[in-house]
């Protein structure tokens, strides 16, 4: 068989289905020409079809990660909106700043002074020296 032969049986096995590939190559064994351009054009369709599945499985990812993206930047602004209305509520309101409940009153409220009182004294009014006992 001459190259130009071989040619044309490679194009006419390019143009027939896949039901009458696999009988062209039942009907020539593996070890010859026809045979081995036969198994060749099977592979061939093999990777055409799985570049096929590579690409809509790569453009399903880009679709998902689109989403993630912007999932993750609605969350982003919404849990800024929440962190400023709390801090807004807060600066509105002092007695939300308060650990306990706003009713109990603080040991700095009550005229008991703690050492956090005494550091703050301290770094409020740097020219004095602190008071020692």
């Amino acid at each position: 068989m001459s190259d130009d032969q071989t040619r044309k049986l490679s194009e006419t096995l390019k143009g027939i289905s896949d039901d009458e590939l696999a009988e062209y190559r039942e009907n020539h064994a593996d070890n010859t020409k026809e045979g081995i351009l036969a198994d060749r054009d099977f592979e061939r369709r093999a990777r055409i079809a799985q570049h096929e599945l590579d690409v809509g499985l790569v453009a399903k990812q880009v679709r998902w990660m689109k989403f993630a993206a912007i999932l993750g930047a609605v969350a982003t602004v919404v849990g800024t909106i929440i962190g400023a209305l709390l801090t807004f509520r807060l600066q509105r309101n002092p007695q939300l700043k308060q650990s306990g409940s706003p009713s109990r009153p603080t040991q700095a409220q009550n005229g008991v002074s703690t050492s956090v009182d005494r550091t703050e004294k301290a770094v409020t009014s740097p020219l004095k020296p602190p008071n020692r006992p």
